[in-house]
C-alpha cells in the first residue's frame, strides 16, 4: 500500500507537468514539430526515501534518461541564460539526492566512540552510508559544505544583480565581426571559461556603470530606472515567507508537506503580480526595442490557415517561417502564436539541403527581416532572400515601420505550362514563361474533384479556381548590354482584352539589375 501512495505522489505531478507542456506545446509553439524542429525534421547542432535504494536509481534513472535524449545536441546552448536550459528539468533530482547530505548537516545525530589511541571518532548513518570521521574532519566538512551552499547562493545572486543579458548580448555584438558571426561568436562565448557570464557580471558590477537589476528597479525605455515600491515590498513579503517556511521546516519537519504547499501557493501568487508590475512598461521585456516592428508583422503570420483537429493535436500547416537572425529567437519563442512551423537559422550561408526539404514540403514560405532592404544590402544578409527569389515565386512584402519586413513566396506549385517564345524586347530576350500552380489546400476537396482530374495539362489551357496561386516565371537574355535597369509588367486579362490584374517589378525586387548583365547572360 505504501509502495502503490508513493507511486501515486511520483505519478501524479508527472502527469500534470507533462500535460501542461502539451497543452502549451500545442497552443503556443504549434505542435511537436515546432518545438522540436531541429530534432524531428533537421538535426544541425534540443519524493526522496532513504528507506528504498530503487528510488534513488529511479531518480538516476530519470536523469540519464534526459541526458542521453539531448546528447544528440553538438553543443548544449544556455542562450542568454546562466547554464544549460536543457539541464534545468534534471536539477530538482539531484537537489532531492543531496537531502541526507542535509539532514546530517543540520542534525549531529553521530555516535561518538573512543579509538585505541584516545582519540575520538564520530560515525554517521546517512542513507544507509556509515561514514566515519573525526571531530575535526567533522567540523571541516560542515565548513566545507556551508562554504559549498553559500558560494551557490552568490551566483543566484550575482545573476539576478545585473541584467543577464547586458553582457552576453554586448559581448556578442562586439564580437560577431570578428569571429564572422553571431553563431561564431556564441560558440567562441561558450568554449572560453574566462568569458563565462559569471565573470563578465562580476565585472560590470565593480565597474559601477551598470544599474542594479533586482525585481523592484523598472528599465523604462528612455534607459532610465524607476525605484517601484510595490515591486519591493512583494519581493520582501516573498523573502519573508522563504525565511519563515524555512524556519517552520526546521522545527516541525512532519509538516514539511504542508508548508511546501503554501510556499508554491505564495511564490506563484507574488510572482505572478511581479510579471503584471513589469510587463507594463518595462524596457526590459523588449531589449532589442523591436515590438513596434515585430508586433505587426506577428499579428499577419497569426492569420495563417491552418487546421487542428483537437485543442490537444498539432496542428498542420502547408505554411513555414525562416527567421534569419538567432538573436531574434527568443522573441519569437515567446510571441509568436501562430501555428506555422517556423526555423531560426544563420544569416549565411544558405543551407541548401534545409531549402530543398523546405520547398518540397511547404506551398508557402515566408521570411521575417528585421532589417529593411538597404540595411540587408549594407551587411550581406540577403542571402535567403536571394535563394528563396531564385527557386520560388514572390508573393508579396509587406514593411513594418519602413524597417522590418515580411516577404511571402509561393513555393511547392504543380507546372501547368511552359513556352519558348524568343521574343525580343529592346535589349532582352524572352527565352522562356512557366506557368504553375499552387492549389489551395481544400480547394480540391471543396470542388468535389478528385486527384486526377486536377492534373495539369500542356494543352495551351490552364484551370484554376480561387484561392489557388498562379506561379509565373521569366526567362531573360541580355541581347547586348542593357541601357538601365527595366522594369517588368506582368497582366492578367479576360477574353474581352480587360487587364483583371498586373504586377510592376524589377526583377528579383531588385535583386537581380539588368543593368548589370552582359551580352548574353540570363536572368
Amino acid at each position: 500500500m505504501d509502495r502503490a501512495r508513493a507511486l501515486v505522489a511520483f505519478a501524479v505531478p508527472l502527469a500534470i507537468m507533462l500535460l501542461l507542456n502539451r497543452w502549451y506545446t500545442a497552443t503556443t509553439l504549434g505542435g511537436v514539430e515546432t518545438f522540436a524542429r531541429d530534432v524531428v525534421d533537421y538535426t544541425t547542432n534540443p519524493q526522496l526515501s532513504s528507506s528504498a535504494p530503487w528510488e534513488g536509481l529511479a531518480l538516476l534513472g530519470a536523469a540519464a534518461i534526459h541526458l542521453l535524449g539531448y546528447s544528440r545536441y553538438n553543443y548544449w546552448s544556455g542562450g542568454v541564460t546562466w547554464g544549460s536550459r536543457y539541464m534545468l528539468q534534471i536539477v530538482p533530482f539531484f537537489v532531492l539526492l543531496a537531502a541526507p547530505v542535509w539532514a546530517w548537516l543540520v542534525a549531529d545525530e553521530g555516535r561518538r566512540t573512543k579509538d585505541e589511541g584516545g582519540g575520538w571518532h564520530f560515525t554517521f548513518d546517512v542513507s544507509r552510508l556509515t561514514f566515519h570521521a573525526s571531530r575535526n574532519a567533522q567540523n571541516a566538512l560542515r565548513i566545507l559544505v556551508w562554504l559549498l551552499i553559500g558560494f551557490s547562493a552568490a551566483i543566484q545572486l550575482l545573476g539576478i544583480t545585473v541584467d543577464y543579458r547586458t553582457f552576453e548580448v554586448r559581448w556578442l555584438l562586439e564580437k560577431a565581426a570578428v569571429w564572422g558571426g553571431i553563431g561564431q561568436a556564441i560558440e567562441g562565448l561558450y568554449m572560453r571559461p574566462l568569458e563565462s557570464p559569471v565573470v563578465g557580471h562580476l565585472r560590470l558590477l565593480f565597474s559601477g556603470t551598470q544599474p542594479l537589476d533586482f525585481a523592484w528597479m523598472q528599465l523604462r525605455p528612455e534607459g532610465r530606472w524607476a525605484f517601484v515600491p510595490a515591486g519591493l515590498l512583494l519581493s520582501l513579503l516573498l523573502f519573508g515567507a522563504a525565511v519563515a517556511t524555512l524556519i517552520w521546516i526546521w522545527r516541525r519537519p512532519a509538516r514539511a508537506w504542508l508548508a511546501a504547499g503554501l510556499m508554491t501557493i505564495a511564490t506563484l501568487v507574488v510572482g505572478s503580480a511581479l510579471l503584471l508590475i513589469y510587463r507594463q512598461g518595462d524596457a526590459r521585456f523588449d531589449p532589442y526595442d523591436v515590438d513596434r516592428f515585430l508586433k505587426p508583422m506577428l499579428a499577419t503570420l497569426d492569420k495563417t490557415r491552418c487546421e487542428r483537429l483537437s485543442p490537444l493535436s498539432p496542428a498542420t500547416c502547408g505554411e513555414a517561417l525562416l527567421v534569419p537572425d538567432p538573436t531574434l529567437t527568443d522573441y519569437f519563442l515567446n510571441y509568436l502564436a501562430a501555428p506555422l512551423v517556423w526555423y531560426s537559422v544563420e544569416p549565411k550561408p544558405v543551407d541548401d539541403r534545409l531549402m530543398a526539404q523546405l520547398l518540397a514540403r511547404y506551398g508557402r514560405i515566408w521570411l521575417a527581416r528585421d532589417r529593411n532592404a538597404q540595411a540587408d544590402d549594407a551587411e550581406g544578409r540577403r542571402a535567403w532572400e536571394r535563394y528563396l527569389t531564385e527557386h520560388a515565386y514572390k508573393v508579396g512584402e509587406e514593411r513594418f515601420g519602413d524597417w522590418a519586413r515580411l516577404l511571402r513566396y509561393s513555393a511547392a506549385g504543380q507546372p501547368a505550362e511552359a513556352a519558348k517564345p524568343g521574343q525580343a524586347l529592346g535589349d532582352m530576350v524572352l527565352e522562356e514563361a512557366q506557368l504553375g500552380i499552387e492549389r489551395r489546400p481544400d480547394a480540391d476537396a471543396s470542388a468535389g474533384l478528385r486527384p486526377s482530374q486536377v492534373e495539369p495539362l500542356n494543352d495551351g489551357r490552364v484551370h484554376a479556381r480561387p484561392g489557388d496561386t498562379l506561379q509565373v516565371g521569366l526567362t531573360w537574355r541580355a541581347a547586348q548590354n542593357p541601357a538601365g535597369n527595366y522594369t517588368v509588367f506582368l497582366q492578367l486579362v479576360d477574353d474581352a482584352s480587360q487587364v483583371k490584374a498586373q504586377s510592376d517589378r524589377w526583377p528579383g525586387d531588385g535583386l537581380f539589375p539588368t543593368a548589370a548583365l552582359g551580352s548574353g547572360q540570363v536572368i
